[in-house]
């Protein structure tokens, strides 16, 4: 049974949490995405055949990661325990487990958090998510779901979109992936439908960029010691 998933642009700016302690879907900003149950057929939470070269999203490897942020974005430094290059402007929230970086206006934002589930893979969770989501919001569109090759360490990324109330469509990117001391991550991002590619730069940006505390992470996406994400 899932405990909470989380889906990303149901409110504006925020996030709608989904949990049995909750009785009933209600808005709510942020949780870690804690996802319990069956898992689905053995062996099918690793990377697969076909899975794709690396993430989606653009951004220079030169002004991430190793180098400095990329022109209007700032290096942030977390005191949760990462550094993340983020577009200037946008603010700083938390909410139970996750951080946020929201736009200006909320119309856009990204998430951070870490898989707490023991033994679900990136993959797992976002299938679980996927299918948890898929059953309770009216539209939902799934666009992708599939293993991705990510500094050498199992990954997956959950692409979807939906409508809203406001008659307005929300796309989000959610990307799960293993780091080195087998801590698992998911970086969200959500934006309108008809905005979804002015923030490809905000997305590669987000992937290149994020380094978990005490890792030393390259400029081409690839931990010292890892394989490169292609």
């Amino acid at each position: 049974m899932v405990t909470v998933v989380l889906l990303a642009g149901a409110t504006v700016g925020g996030v709608l949490l989904f949990g049995d302690d909750e009785g009933s879907a209600r808005p709510h900003v942020g949780s870690s995405a804690s996802v319990s149950g069956s898992p689905g057929p053995a062996g099918s939470g690793g990377p697969a055949p076909g899975a794709s070269p690396g993430p989606t999203g653009t951004a220079s490897p030169s002004e991430t990661a190793g180098g400095g942020p990329p022109t209007g974005f700032r290096r942030e430094e977390d005191q949760a325990g990462f550094t993340v290059d983020v577009p200037m402007g946008w603010e700083r929230s938390t909410e139970r487990d996750s951080v946020f970086y929201t736009a200006p206006g909320g119309a856009a934002l990204i998430q951070i958090y870490e898989i707490t589930e023991p033994g679900l893979t990136p993959y797992e969770a976002m299938r679980e998510t996927d299918s948890y989501v898929s059953q309770r919001e009216s539209g939902y569109q799934r666009i992708r779901l599939e293993p991705v090759n990510w500094r050498g360490s199992p990954a997956a990324e959950l692409e979807y979109a939906f409508p809203r109330d406001d008659g307005t469509v929300r796309h989000t990117l959610v990307h799960g992936y293993e780091a080195q001391d087998g801590r698992r991550y998911a970086l969200l991002l959500a934006a309108p439908g008809p905005d979804w590619e002015a923030h490809q730069q905000v997305l590669g940006t987000l992937l290149m960029s994020f380094c978990p505390a005490g890792f030393s992470c390259a400029p081409d996406g690839r931990v010292p010691g890892g394989q490169s994400p292609g």
